[in-house]
């Protein structure tokens, strides 16, 4: 049995917007049968002191890159333009509506138009009349606006551009904020989903298909190296092997990997083989707004099973307490961890004693990763609402192999060799020419490193196959518990030996 280790790519455990400009020309002619007004991304913010212009070509012109950190729990501006199929109607309302996002609270908001730089007291054209669905104190969502009484008849004409803004006059207003806890590589986007005339009919006239504005991004990222836990089953399942186990009868041993971890990016990776039962997590910050400090790991076990396995967790560097403590199941924290915002990176380890007493029960050890950041934020990962796992635990320690052809008329031997660094136990199951087969024929032991010999003429297996009523040619399926090299011949017809394969 292999002793290996799987770099699994954590989902992340935080995430960011990143805006991007409408692809849809300005002013461009839509079917009539679609009756259907714009949206698009300004990607050049309006100085409302009058030294630039909305508007024109720039709207799809520029990529517009706005990060939206949504573990500040800041939103960031999206200046919104809208443009109008047909001429705007004082008394019409319509909705705005953001997908995988919300806008941040704001008790008014407006629209304006060029006038805005022009003429702040002729720039508004329509005002927030309700902000819709609100989590109560900081976002908001499906607002309705109401396009204003008495507009002039400039501010009335279709293919205007018009700009969300929050506040109550255009000259002092700013462009609405948006802010999302979608998962990452989530697309955003906002629509105007309905509206109604002046008269309270709906109409298609304002509605605006959803256009991607934003898509979330990796703020924080984690990888880790996931070990199998290979339990020893030469010392009764009570500790684990730090051997690197055979990949089979005569093939050479698998070297302990060096450093197998992840790219945070990567979609999936190899396994490799390791040594101690170790998981080792490789945090990254790609955030330049805050600092990891602290980490909070809870493994646990299914059915409360491998409470008594000792958990340390450490660090790289130096830390007031490098070295945190506890057993399965309990809240592990290591403080004054230091993961610099924009590119950091840190790598933490869980280390799994057992108590050398108690038998250790196979499956999976799972659990949350939670991170404390210096902005006071609580970032967890997904990653044990995914199922994934921290460190699997399962019986190791046994090669099987079998010999195709012994016969007992003539003088057939195995040689096994154990590689292990303590006793070994040793079994076969024998099968006859005519398919009989043989209960389970305990051959005894094999001492740490030594090699033991079984023939078809005398010894254990010979009466073992007696005492099942087996005739003269056999199978063999060997098993013993530990890693092992073997040699099977037998007598040829010169007299001398011959070499049976062995697999």
């Amino acid at each position: 049995m292999n002793k290996i280790l799987s770099s699994v790519l954590i989902g992340t455990i935080i995430s960011s917007i990143s805006l991007s400009a409408a692809t849809a020309v300005v002013g461009e002619d839509v079917p009539t049968a679609d009756r259907l007004s714009k949206l698009y991304i300004n990607p050049d913010y309006v100085d409302y002191s009058g030294t630039a212009a909305l508007g024109g070509e720039n709207l799809n012109s520029y990529e517009h890159n706005v990060s939206v950190d949504f573990a500040t729990g800041v939103p960031k501006e999206i200046e919104l333009v809208w443009s109008s199929f047909v001429n705007l109607t004082s008394g019409s309302k319509f909705t705005l509506r953001a997908n995988n996002a919300t806008f941040a609270l704001a008790q008014e908001a407006i629209i304006c138009t060029n006038a805005a730089i022009l003429d702040a007291g002729l720039g508004k054209v329509g005002t927030m009349v309700s902000v819709g669905d609100t989590d109560g104190s900081t976002t908001m969502n499906n607002m309705s606006f109401r396009i204003d009484d008495n507009l002039l008849a400039a501010s009335l004409v279709r293919d205007s551009n018009v700009t969300f803004m929050a506040g109550s006059a255009c000259a002092t207003g700013t462009p609405l904020s948006i802010i999302s806890s979608a998962d990452a590589c989530t697309a955003i986007s906002v629509e105007i989903p309905q509206a109604i005339d002046d008269s309270s009919q709906a109409f298609t006239d304002y509605t605006a298909p959803a256009i991607q504005v934003a898509q979330t991004k990796r703020l924080v990222t984690v990888a880790c190296d996931v070990p199998v836990c290979t339990i020893d089953t030469n010392e009764e399942n009570k500790v684990f092997s730090d051997a690197v186990l055979a990949t089979g009868i005569n093939n050479p041993m698998v070297a302990a990997a060096t450093d197998s971890r992840a790219s945070e990016y990567c979609p999936g990776c190899e396994e490799t083989a390791t040594g101690p039962c170790t998981t080792t997590i490789t945090v990254k910050n790609m955030s330049d707004e805050f600092n990891l400090t602290a980490l909070t790991v809870t493994p646990v076990f299914a059915n409360s099973a491998n409470s008594d396995v000792a958990i340390t967790l450490a660090a790289d560097g130096t830390h007031s307490d490098s070295n945190d403590t506890g057993v399965m199941g309990s809240a592990i924290t290591i403080n004054d961890i230091n993961v610099s915002n924009a590119g950091g990176e840190h790598n933490i380890t869980i280390t799994y004693t057992p108590t050398g007493t108690s038998v250790i029960t196979e499956g999976d050890v799972t659990g949350g990763l939670v991170f404390t950041a210096s902005n006071g934020k609580v970032l967890s990962s997904d990653r044990e609402a995914k199922g994934a796992s921290l460190a699997t635990f399962a019986t190791g320690g046994e090669t099987q192999f079998t010999v195709p052809y012994m016969n007992s008329s003539y003088k057939s031997m195995v040689k096994v060799t154990s590689l292990s660094d303590s006793e070994a136990t040793i079994s076969a199951i024998v099968t006859d020419q005519d398919g009989t087969v043989s209960p389970s024929i305990d051959l005894g032991t094999i001492a740490a490193g030594a090699t033991g010999f079984y023939f078809s003429t005398q010894g254990a297996l010979k009466d073992g196959a007696d005492a099942a009523g087996l005739k003269n040619a056999w199978s063999v399926v060997f098993s013993i518990s530990a890693e092992a090299t073997v040699v099977a011949t037998m007598a040829g017809p010169d007299g001398g030996d011959r070499a049976i394969s062995v697999f």
